[in-house]
């Protein structure tokens, strides 16, 4: 019985483990477009450069709709179906820090693979408002 309660342990706390270092990394995994990496960054992530930098674009690439519902503090709208016309207008330099979010994630990350293409050099896909943990900042 002792045996079979120790292999239960030693299961449980390797399946324990295998999450909290596959869980931890996922956060970290950068996507490479024409050779330019962006990276997916959880929420406490984006908080820290949104505290701690001054010159960031804080980008909601959802529709105009959804977008005056509600947003991010600070956010500038620019729907992902209309990047490759305007981005350039909003965003002028190429090397700013640009953080980007939707609703869900899947159109974070298409526009973070536009703006790539669109020669954008640092920019992190957050994912998407609906997971954002800091309701105070949901204006």
């Amino acid at each position: 019985m002792a045996k079979k309660a120790l292999l239960a342990i030693a299961v449980v706390l390797a399946i324990s483990l295998s999450y909290i270092y596959f869980g931890n990394t996922a956060n970290k995994t950068e996507i490479k477009e024409n050779g330019i990496a962006y990276q997916k960054i959880s929420a406490e992530e984006a908080m820290a450069i949104i505290e701690g930098t001054r010159d960031f674009i804080l980008l909601d690439v959802r529709t105009e709709a959804e977008y005056s519902e509600n947003r991010i503090n600070g956010a500038v709208s620019l729907p992902l179906a209309e990047i490759e016309d305007k981005a350039t207008t909003i965003i002028a330099d190429r090397e700013t820090i640009i953080l980007v979010y939707c609703y869900g994630g899947v159109r974070s990350k298409e526009a973070c693979q536009k703006l790539i293409r669109l020669g954008y050099t640092t920019v992190y896909d957050m994912g998407g408002i609906s997971a954002w943990p800091y309701p105070d900042m949901i204006e």
